[in-house]
């Protein structure tokens, strides 16, 4: 089977914007991508995922060794159906969906939504809040819209089910901890910080 791990980021003036806040630009750009080198990385050391593929509407600036496939922009689900289509067209068998913005992921988690969806047929990793997801796991062909945004969660749940899968849950900090508002930032920088970097963000799981 051939796996293909699908990371769609940003351009980088829209990356992390309700982090402005907190984070000046350049700090923003840079926390951005340490997150995607550091979701890119897991999926690369995931056992099981043959490819990963970037996705992004400027091909520029990105982790070197990875092919990047440019969308135009015209938001994640578009540009998700594009990367599938692409890998679909280049032999990929399974696919995952995963954000930009998971500063704990490593490649065990991956493995776990990998193994979890082989069982299942289809795997939704939740957020913390258990109304987001945070990796999606189904077979290249099948017939599934993707409807990422508010409360995806349940709505890839019945997605699953009109397609004829009971999609199996993964609940694991690697893939339950984004970054994305201000919350989850000082979640991870408890106050008081001066100026935080995020090149100090944890480097494992607590």
């Amino acid at each position: 089977m051939s796996c293909w791990a699908i990371v769609a980021i940003k351009s980088r003036l829209e990356r992390k914007q309700r982090l402005s806040g907190l984070l000046d630009s350049v700090e923003r750009g840079q926390l951005a991508r340490f997150m995607l080198d550091r979701v890119v990385a897991a999926a690369s050391d995931a056992r099981g995922v043959s490819e990963v593929l970037i996705v992004c509407p400027e091909p520029e600036a990105l982790p070197a060794g990875y092919p990047v496939l440019q969308d135009a922009g015209t938001g994640l689900n578009r540009a998700l159906d594009l990367a599938r289509a692409h890998a679909r067209s280049r032999g990929a068998s399974e696919l995952l969906m995963l954000p930009a913005d998971l500063p704990l992921v490593c490649e065990s988690d991956i493995e776990a939504l990998v193994t979890a969806g082989r069982r299942a047929g289809v795997a939704i990793a939740t957020d913390h809040a258990g109304t987001g997801t945070n990796g999606l796991y189904l077979p290249a062909e099948l017939a599934f819209h993707f409807r990422f945004g508010p409360d995806s969660r349940a709505r890839h749940e019945v997605e699953a089910r009109r397609s004829g899968h009971a999609a199996a849950m993964v609940s694991c900090p690697g893939l339950a901890t984004d970054l994305d508002t201000p919350a989850d930032f000082l979640t991870l920088y408890p106050a008081p910080i001066d100026r935080p970097r995020p090149a100090v963000l944890p480097a494992e799981h607590p």
